[in-house]
């Protein structure tokens, strides 16, 4: 993966070029470099193909994290490191945090919109958006993640620095932290927290939305689980798992009882045609038309 490793001779390119004569760091200055530089998202991370969505979503959270990871290699030479690296991961946290945001409610309302959009295909009229506390517990969990990626790190640095100040203590060397080591596990949740996001913020627009109109016109609604395979998406590195094999074979579900995806999982995307049967009442005074 291109993005992974960051060697000295990159780390100084992106330095000189903001700054010269000083190599003051400045993430923000750097970040038009971290963009237009080569760090893709890996794709062969999960089930199937990412959608395009789904890798411009990554690739600005690792943007964000790349700076961060500057501005900790130059705080780790400061004397007031854990000063330095609490500021980084602030401004980490302030980076990401919109973007996360952004995403979930982009991809809610995609999914909410799409079943909207089978259940007119049925007859029906739309339904306006669920108010079910989904929307909000997932851009709650996303912002939680990034604030667990920042603390990890700042966390993970002072111990470092800690240790290695007793050791250079009695110690002829200087030790070093091992700022890129730390920033690994880093770059590796930040890629699931962009994964999950986007698949499951779409999911659960839509299956909210089923159920929806479940209470609304008391109907039955199935939805079939689709693996990368059933929609053509599947690497050929990374075929469907035996979980997710089950949950099609096991399929179709109502809403309430969809299975849960596993870690870095692409399958429902995009979601199955449901099968919507069972019409008993006419529809509701408070029905949207889209």
């Amino acid at each position: 993966m291109k993005y992974i490793a960051v060697d000295e001779s990159f780390f100084d390119k992106l330095l000189l070029k903001a700054y010269p004569a000083t190599k003051t760091p400045c993430p923000g200055c750097l970040k038009k470099d971290l963009t237009e530089d080569d760090f893709e998202p890996d794709e062969t991370l999960g089930d199937g193909t990412p959608e395009k969505g789904e890798t411009d979503h990554r690739k600005k959270l690792l943007a964000a994290l790349m700076a961060f990871w500057i501005a900790g290699k130059v705080a780790i030479t400061q004397p007031n490191v854990e000063t330095e690296m609490q500021k980084a991961a602030d401004d980490y946290v302030k980076e990401v945090t919109p973007q996360l945001k952004t995403n979930i409610e982009k991809q809610y309302t995609r999914g909410v919109r799409e079943a909207n959009g089978y259940i007119k295909g049925a007859g029906l009229a739309a339904l306006p958006t669920p108010d079910t506390g989904r929307e909000t517990a997932l851009i709650k969990q996303q912002l939680n993640n990034a604030q667990d990626i920042a603390d990890r790190v700042t966390s993970k640095v002072g111990l470092q620095v800690q240790f290695n100040n007793v050791q250079d203590f009695y110690a002829t060397h200087e030790s070093e932290v091992n700022i890129d080591g730390i920033f690994q596990e880093a770059i590796n949740r930040s890629e699931s927290m962009g994964i999950y996001g986007y698949v499951e913020a779409y999911k659960g627009g839509a299956l909210d939305q089923y159920q929806n109109a479940i209470t609304a016109y008391n109907i039955e609604i199935k939805i079939p689980w689709t693996t990368c395979e059933d929609n053509g998406n599947c690497d050929s590195d990374s075929p469907p798992c035996g979980e997710c094999t089950d949950n099609a074979i096991d399929g179709p579900y109502s809403p309430d009882e969809f299975p849960e995806s596993h870690d870095k999982c692409r399958c429902n995307v995009p979601m199955a045609e449901p099968v919507i049967t069972g019409f008993a009442m006419s529809e509701p005074a408070t029905a949207e038309s889209e």
